[in-house]
């Protein structure tokens, strides 16, 4: 019993240093941030939208005229009513000339009905803190790059501080990333997509890319141009990530992405696949049956 108890305690000994040494990893901090992140996105989009719907009350053509939501955000809460929606004013803010001209003609031809001012102050308080979110969003995001960086930098230098964070948020780390083969890599983020092609028994379409579809490369790309860029996109992140986590103190010099700026030019010159053409079948004549030319003959 003696040396069961003694187990006992080294195990659990054991087992508290794996946790302690688990979530000390920097690794486990910036998976949070990623999350956080996320989270700030979408709680940002629903503030600007009602706030955005609320106002348009007062004044609904702002919402036709200018498509970026911070920037409608920013004139609400900086100007408040369309009254106050001056020219002058609006260049400084919004920055274009011919845009601050139609802001300001809109206001003077505005259909939209009057707030009361206890109203008014709701909607300028939610613009204000949607705003504030926003740039707490920002600095979130450059905590991010610079957490990157520092762990995984070859990787960073690959996919984007950014996209590096998420892709190692979504593996559960480092070590979990390395681990998987590039045709993994290029599916994560799109499980939903691919049990969705299984669980049809292949009626929907398989996924081609999951997270790496927000690479500045396969964004400049055509749709029918992606696959092979995915598909070398994931092979350089594999090995960008084996280098980060068995040689971390190695950089790949620029090697990688070389290489992938020179299958990026391939793929850009890919042309688009004709669509099959089906021949059109006349319609021919159904041949009467026997049956109705018989009932035909009787009358």
């Amino acid at each position: 019993m003696e040396n069961l108890e003694i187990l006992r305690k080294q195990l659990l000994s054991k087992a508290k240093e794996q946790v302690v040494e688990e979530f000390s990893s920097p690794e486990i901090q910036l998976v949070k941030a990623v999350n956080l992140l996320e989270d700030l996105d979408r709680i940002f989009n629903l503030m600007a939208e009602h706030c955005i719907e609320w106002y348009s009350v007062h004044f609904p053509e702002l919402r036709e005229t200018i498509e970026d939501n911070a920037l409608i955000l920013k004139l609400v809460a900086e100007l408040g009513k369309r009254e106050n929606f001056e020219e002058e004013v609006l260049v400084q803010l919004v920055g274009e000339e011919e845009l601050s001209k139609e802001i300001f003609q809109a206001s003077k031809n505005s259909i939209g009905s009057e707030l009361s001012e206890k109203d008014f102050a709701e909607v300028l308080e939610l613009a204000v803190n949607a705003l504030r979110l926003k740039k707490q969003r920002e600095q979130l995001e450059s905590y991010i790059q610079e957490k990157a960086l520092g762990i995984a930098p070859n990787l960073s230098q690959i996919a984007g501080a950014l996209l590096a964070a998420r892709l190692l948020s979504k593996a559960g780390g480092l070590k979990r990333l390395a681990m998987l083969d590039s045709s993994k890599i290029q599916l994560l983020g799109a499980e939903k997509a691919l049990f969705r092609h299984l669980k049809t028994k292949r009626k929907a379409l398989p996924p081609k890319h999951g997270l790496i579809l927000q690479h500045s490369f396969l964004q400049q790309l055509k749709p029918w141009q992606r696959s092979a860029m995915s598909r070398a996109l994931a092979g350089k992140i594999a090995i960008a990530a084996r280098i980060d986590f068995f040689s971390p103190k190695s950089r790949a010099d620029g090697k990688l992405q070389d290489s992938l700026q020179a299958v990026f030019e391939k793929c850009q010159k890919i042309p688009e696949k004709p669509q099959r053409q089906f021949p059109v079948l006349e319609r021919t004549r159904r041949p009467e049956r026997k049956f109705f030319k018989k009932f035909n003959k009787r009358k």
